[in-house]
């Protein structure tokens, strides 16, 4: 992060007042400087309150992400794989960040921030990306997969956040095709995937992932969907995103290595019993055309399963392809 901004971040953290004066003569600046990081830190989305005579601060407090926090939270076989976790205040979206990043064979790299301002789902939608509230995370590494895989490793980030929702006591997690995580139909947590490589060589994987957990209801009202946050599920939670993030990379690259080693169609089995959509009616929304049918899971390679209306079964990759419950 930029020193003196997160220097600023760290001193508001605690959540109680800070005069102007106070906070210029601890970082070396003068009142008008400090007034200067405030406003930027207030475009980035953070609500900075002002009160004459008392000064600064950030009701409730933050919960900052720290690189070493993060790193030292890994278990020790994820710590030697990662050679850093980067953190940033800001960035356009950690996985373009990482897109151009060189990654050595068994080597991972991790990117994370606390606001991004160009964050994408799929499709390009926008990902509402509040400042040092949620996780907005990128991990990218090199996969030596069947060809056939790639297409459902939405899916199997998905499992991931599911395992991880279960460590922390979130049991009742589904997953809706092809790369969101829902608990009590409402969007906990997206999945965005992008490739490059050669044929039939290793591939370059950056897995990009944003999990709610503590969205500001301002924030929420920009999503066009029902959605909920970790901390309305497990109160607290939100003091403990660095422990989160390093759960979920350590998870991640769990599943990322069973299934190298052999272990996709369980964990697609696993997929089918956690799979919100199955056995109900869907509208799929392709380029040109809208179908409808009974979601029927999945297929070997993660595609979607849909019954039409003469009981044809027929399959569909994710590429532009969208899935809403029908009304």
């Amino acid at each position: 992060m930029e020193s003196i901004q997160q220097n600023l971040l760290q001193r508001l953290a605690d959540g109680r007042f800070h005069s102007g004066q106070e906070l210029g003569e601890q970082m070396g600046l003068t009142r008008a400087a400090v007034w200067k990081y405030i406003r930027e830190l207030r475009g980035l989305g953070l609500a900075v309150q002002s009160v004459r005579g008392r000064g600064y601060r950030v009701a409730g407090g933050l919960s900052l992400l720290d690189e070493s926090a993060i790193h030292q939270a890994l278990p020790e076989n994820s710590r030697q794989r990662i050679g850093c976790v980067e953190v940033f205040t800001s960035l356009p979206s950690t996985s373009s960040y990482l897109k151009d990043k060189p990654v050595r064979p068994g080597q991972v790299a991790v990117c994370l921030a606390e606001t991004q301002t160009q964050g994408r789902g799929r499709r390009g939608r926008h990902w509402v990306s509040p400042f040092a509230a949620n996780i907005y995370a990128s991990i990218k590494l090199q996969l030596s997969l069947e060809q056939n895989i790639y297409g459902s490793l939405s899916l199997l980030i998905g499992v991931a956040i599911c395992r991880l929702l279960k460590e922390v006591g979130i049991q009742d997690a589904s997953v809706k095709w092809p790369n969101d995580v829902f608990v009590n139909n409402a969007k906990l947590a997206g999945v965005l995937i992008e490739f490059n490589g050669e044929a039939n060589g290793p591939v370059n994987a950056v897995i990009g992932m944003g999990l709610n957990v503590r969205m500001p209801p301002s924030a929420g009202e920009q999503i066009d969907q029902d959605w909920i946050d970790l901390d309305s599920l497990i109160p607290g939670v939100a003091r403990h995103r660095n422990r989160v993030c390093a759960r979920l990379v350590d998870t991640v690259l769990s599943v990322l290595e069973q299934s190298e080693q052999g272990g996709v169609a369980e964990i697609l089995t696993e997929w089918r019993e956690l799979d919100m959509l199955f056995d109900r009616e869907v509208v799929l929304q392709l380029p040109n055309r809208q179908i409808s049918g009974r979601a029927a899971g999945i297929n070997a390679q993660g595609h979607l399963l849909i019954e039409q209306s003469e009981g044809q079964l027929v399959a569909f990759a994710s590429g532009e392809v969208s899935v809403r419950v029908a009304s």
